[in-house]
């Protein structure tokens, strides 16, 4: 689906399946229900929060977490690289979750894999790897934020969002020179069934001054975003057990 935040009209957009397409600022990003975001004009593909390595680190604490959970999610990026074919690749942050372990080598043969498409990470708090395992040729690290007009990438949202307690933890409010789209938030929805069950699922979330994608990786949590008449969310729900769809959130 198309949905034009300026006039709230929606048009048939089939380019990859439950994905919806979203205008915004006179550029058109394409919703997708991977948990990622391609922008049209400059095909570019970009997400956020995969923290490669969590698994590793919950097993190095004892807790029997399979590290397929994180193959599943780099499979899920190759197929979006085959069938997006972007022209680059952006990570706005917590790429990797801790210390090295073998995730890492993961992700290293991806890029290998794919070595003449750019990637660029825009650091994230988790992001904490010495600087020599950003390495790879095709790899370029943005230590802050990275500016392509009309968009300015970051880890944490620079712009307020109400709902959001402890902000000192959560957002770094500061005048950036774009619209500012982040991660960091792990943004989900929350929808009531008709029997009044809740469910929580991830999404994403725009506001006028910014906006806020889910975490890619799988072995995260959700924060429930609020919709207002001041912002749109759009949740990724299930239309089956394999299939899901971007929808807005009313």
């Amino acid at each position: 689906m198309f949905f034009d935040a300026s006039h709230d009209k929606m048009i048939d957009a089939t380019e990859i399946e439950g994905s919806l397409r979203y205008k915004l600022r006179a550029q058109h990003l394409l919703l997708l229900p991977q948990r990622a975001v391609y922008w049209q004009e400059q095909q570019l593909l970009m997400l956020a929060d995969l923290h490669l390595g969590k698994a590793g680190h919950f097993r190095k604490a004892g807790i029997p977490i399979p590290s397929q959970v994180h193959h599943h999610d780099l499979l899920q990026l190759q197929e979006l690289i085959r069938q997006l074919a972007p022209t680059q690749v952006i990570i706005l942050g917590d790429l990797f979750h801790s210390a090295y372990n073998t995730e890492w080598a993961d992700f290293m043969q991806l890029l290998e894999n794919n070595d003449s498409l750019p990637f660029t990470l825009v650091k994230g708090n988790h992001d904490i790897l010495p600087q020599a395992a950003y390495g790879a040729k095709n790899l370029a690290i943005a230590e802050d934020t990275l500016y392509m007009p009309p968009f300015c990438f970051s880890h944490k949202p620079c712009f307020d969002i109400p709902d959001v307690q402890n902000k000192n933890a959560f957002l770094d409010v500061r005048p950036l020179p774009g619209y500012n789209l982040a991660g960091h938030l792990h943004p989900g929805a929350s929808l009531r069934d008709k029997i009044g069950h809740v469910h929580k699922v991830p999404g994403f979330y725009f506001c006028a001054a910014g906006g806020v994608l889910p975490a890619f990786g799988a072995f995260t949590g959700y924060k429930s975003l609020k919709k207002t008449s001041k912002n749109h969310v759009f949740g990724i729900f299930p239309t089956s057990q394999s299939q899901h769809k971007v929808l807005p959130v009313s």
